[in-house]
């Protein structure tokens, strides 16, 4: 999972090509997938969204008050690997 590239994503447009991307790479065998069903990777989402506070800190970073277009990314691809 390369946070950096979603940490990048700055725009509405920005989200789909990145989204559009991590599809692809995901369809193709290009991206490590632990959620593959829709339940899985919804609960994912969520159980990573209620812990990024911790993600946030070891990387020495604020957490977010409010949701941006990179945060979304983010959660998107912790989604697919969180557990």
């Amino acid at each position: 999972m390369n946070f950096e590239e979603a940490q990048a994503v700055s725009s509405q447009d920005d989200l789909v090509r990145y989204l559009t991307d991590l599809a692809a790479r995901v369809r193709e065998g290009r991206a490590t997938v632990e959620n593959d069903s829709a339940p899985e990777f919804i609960e994912a989402a969520a159980h990573w969204t209620q812990a990024m506070d911790g993600f946030f800190s070891n990387r020495r970073e604020q957490v977010p008050n409010t949701p941006s277009w990179s945060l979304v990314a983010m959660i998107f691809s912790a989604a697919l690997v969180y557990e």
